[in-house]
C-alpha cells in the first residue's frame, strides 16, 4: 500500500493499467468518425452516392466512449483507494497472569522439570483471554516475555527453558516476585495472579514481604510446586503458604487441575482503551464499481 496526499492505494500494481485505458480511450475517440474503418474498404465516389441516397447512416462512435468510461472506473476500482477510518479505537483486557518460573538449579536439574514446563503451560492455558507475561530467575530475575495475548507463543517460549536460559546461579525469588508485581502494575493491571513454579527452596522472610505486598497490592499468588532435585531443599509448605497469604491455590506440578481451575475461575471480566490505536481503511473500490454499473447499463441499450 502507498499514500498519495493522505488517500491510500491498497493495490498499486494495479496503476500500470490506466495508461493502458487512456490510451485505448484515445484511439477509440479518433475512431469516431462517421463510417469508421469503411472509408478504408469501400471507394470514395461510392460512398458519396450511397450518402446523397440517404444509404449511410453515420454512427456517433457514443458505445465506444462508454466502454472507455467503463475502464477507467474499472483500472481505478482495481488499484483500491482507501480512507483513513478515525479515531479507529482498541481496547485490551484490564486481567492478567503473571508466570515466575524457578531455574535455578535445584528445579532445572530435577527428574520432573519437563512435567513443571507443561504444568505451566496447562495453567496459562486456562487462563483464557487473560493477558499473561513471563518473569524466569535462578540468582537474578529476568523478563521472559512482556505481557501479551498471544498464549501460543508464551506456550512455546516456556517450553524452550532450560537451565542454560538464566546465566546467574543461585535462587532469589523474593526479586522475581517484586519484578512480577512491578510489571502487573506498570501495565495497568486490575486483577491479576502471580503463578508461581518453584521447588519452595531458600524461601525466608524477604519472600513472605514480597507476598504480602502483592497480597496488599490487590493480587493473588497461586503456587505450583515441583520436586527439587535436592530432596532436602524443597518446601511444599512455603509455597502453600505464599498461596494463603493473599488468598490464592496452590498445587502440585503433577496435578495442576487445582491451580488451573482458580485461574479460569478469574477470566478477564475488565477491558479498557488500548495505548495502540487500528489502523483501518476504508476501501472505496466496491463503490467504484457499483459506479461503474452506470456506463454498463448504457451498452444494453437499444439502437436504431
Amino acid at each position: 500500500m502507498i499514500d498519495v496526499a493522505g488517500i491510500g492505494l491498497l493495490r498499486p500494481w494495479f496503476l500500470l493499467a490506466l495508461p493502458l485505458v487512456v490510451v485505448l480511450g484515445f484511439l477509440a475517440a479518433r475512431r469516431v468518425s462517421a463510417l469508421g474503418g469503411w472509408t478504408r474498404v469501400v471507394e470514395p465516389r461510392l460512398l458519396d452516392a450511397m450518402a446523397r441516397r440517404g444509404g449511410v447512416v453515420a454512427g456517433r462512435g457514443r458505445r465506444n466512449l462508454v466502454l472507455a468510461a467503463l475502464g477507467l472506473l474499472l483500472a481505478v476500482a482495481l488499484v483500491g483507494p482507501a480512507v483513513e477510518r478515525p479515531a479507529t479505537e482498541s481496547f485490551r483486557n484490564l486481567d492478567g497472569t503473571v508466570v515466575v518460573f524457578d531455574l535455578s538449579k535445584s528445579v532445572t536439574e530435577a527428574k520432573n522439570f519437563e512435567v513443571a514446563r507443561a504444568a505451566a503451560q496447562d495453567a496459562l492455558a486456562a487462563s483464557g483471554t487473560r493477558q499473561a507475561a513471563l518473569v524466569v530467575f535462578a540468582g537474578e530475575p529476568f523478563i521472559g516475555s512482556p505481557f501479551t495475548s498471544d498464549h501460543a507463543a508464551l506456550s512455546r517460549t516456556i517450553f524452550g527453558l532450560d537451565r542454560a536460559t538464566v546465566p546467574v546461579p543461585g535462587s532469589r525469588p523474593a526479586l522475581a516476585l517484586d519484578l512480577a508485581l512491578e510489571m502487573l502494575q506498570g501495565a495497568g493491571i486490575v486483577a491479576g495472579d502471580i503463578l508461581l513454579v518453584s521447588d519452595g527452596g531458600t524461601f525466608g522472610e524477604d519472600t513472605r514481604a514480597s507476598a504480602a505486598r502483592i497480597a496488599e497490592a490487590g493480587f493473588r499468588i497461586d503456587t505450583l510446586y515441583t520436586e527439587s532435585a535436592i530432596g532436602r531443599d524443597g518446601n511444599p509448605g512455603e509455597l502453600a503458604a505464599l498461596a494463603a497469604l493473599s488468598g490464592g491455590v496452590s498445587g502440585d506440578a503433577s496435578d495442576a487441575s487445582a491451580v488451573a481451575a482458580a485461574l479460569a475461575d478469574n477470566a478477564a471480566q475488565r477491558i479498557g482503551a488500548s495505548d495502540f490505536r487500528a489502523l483501518a481503511w476504508v476501501d472505496l473500490g466496491p463503490f467504484l464499481l457499483l459506479a461503474a454499473c452506470i456506463p454498463a447499463l448504457m451498452l444494453f441499450r437499444r439502437t436504431a
